[in-house]
C-alpha cells in the first residue's frame, strides 16, 4: 500500500487480521504514491503519483528497485488497475478522465464518461469489462462498461471514428483515432445545428480514444457528432432513441 503523506510504500503482513503489521520496502517514492496496482503477469508493483505531470513507476517486488514508466502529463492520478488483459487504467483529476494504458505504457487510450468529477479509486471487473469509478467530487459511483468487440476495434481504425451500438444507448461509445495530437474539439448537435453536448475540448495524445454516452440523455431523434482536431473535420451521424 502507499503512504502519500510520506512517500513510502508498506507491505501489509495479514496473516493475524487481529494483529496485523507493516514493513516499509521503499523508503522515498520520489513522489507522493497514491493508487497501486499488482501486475501479476509481469511481476510488478505500479503506483500512479500526486502532483502536476504525475509518474506512473514500476516497483521490483523482490529488490524494491523503482522504474518509471510514463509521465503522464496528468496532473493528481488517483487510482490505478488492470483489466486482466495487459491494459492499464488511471484516473485523474485534471484533466478529469480515465486513461487507458497498454502493458508497457507506451500507447494511451482516453476514456471520457459523463459524471467524473475528481475520481479517485477504480476497480476494473474483468467478469463483465466494467470499470468501477468513486467520484471524490460529487460522492457518487460511475460505471464504465467497455464494448471490447472486434468489430468496434476494427470500425473506428477503418472509418476515423464510429459511434458504436446506433442506435445509441446508455453503453454506446464514441471511438475514434487521431493521427495527429493537439487541441481536440468533440461535439454533437441536433438536426437543426444546434450544440447538444461537449465531450471534450482538450489537447490529446495521437492514437485510440473512447468516449462513453453513459449519463447522456438524449430525446428521441437525430444527431450529428463532430470531430476537430488539428487540421482534421470528421462526422458521424446517429440516431437517440
Amino acid at each position: 500500500m502507499s503512504d502519500f503523506g510520506l512517500n513510502q510504500l508498506l507491505e501489509i503482513d495479514v496473516s493475524d487480521l487481529d494483529n496485523p503489521s507493516y514493513t516499509v520496502v521503499v523508503e522515498d517514492t520520489g513522489s507522493k504514491p497514491n493508487g497501486v496496482v499488482y501486475d501479476e503477469t509481469n511481476d510488478r508493483i505500479i503506483f500512479c503519483s500526486w502532483g502536476s505531470n504525475a509518474n506512473i513507476v514500476a516497483v521490483d517486488p523482490s529488490s524494491y528497485e523503482m522504474t518509471t514508466l510514463t509521465s503522464t502529463g496528468l496532473t493528481n492520478c488517483d487510482g490505478i488497475d488492470n483489466d486482466g488483459a495487459n491494459n492499464f487504467f488511471v484516473s485523474s483529476w485534471s484533466p478529469t478522465r480515465i486513461t487507458k494504458y497498454n502493458e508497457d505504457f507506451s500507447v494511451s487510450e482516453i476514456v471520457t464518461a459523463p459524471g467524473l468529477d475528481n475520481p479517485a479509486d477504480i476497480s476494473y471487473a474483468q467478469a463483465i469489462d466494467t470499470l468501477a469509478v468513486a467520484n471524490s467530487g460529487n460522492e457518487t459511483l460511475t460505471l464504465v462498461g467497455f464494448d471490447t468487440s472486434t468489430e468496434l476495434q476494427e470500425l473506428s481504425r477503418d472509418n476515423g471514428m464510429i459511434i458504436y451500438p446506433n442506435p445509441v444507448s446508455q453503453e454506446s461509445v464514441i471511438a475514434f483515432n487521431l493521427d495527429h495530437g493537439g487541441r481536440t474539439v468533440l461535439t454533437v448537435r441536433d438536426a437543426s445545428g444546434k450544440l447538444v453536448y461537449e465531450f471534450l475540448n482538450e489537447d490529446l495524445l495521437p492514437g485510440k480514444h473512447q468516449v462513453l454516452l453513459a449519463g447522456i440523455h438524449l430525446e428521441s431523434g437525430y444527431y450529428i457528432c463532430d470531430m476537430q482536431s488539428e487540421g482534421s473535420f470528421l462526422q458521424f451521424p446517429f440516431l437517440a432513441r
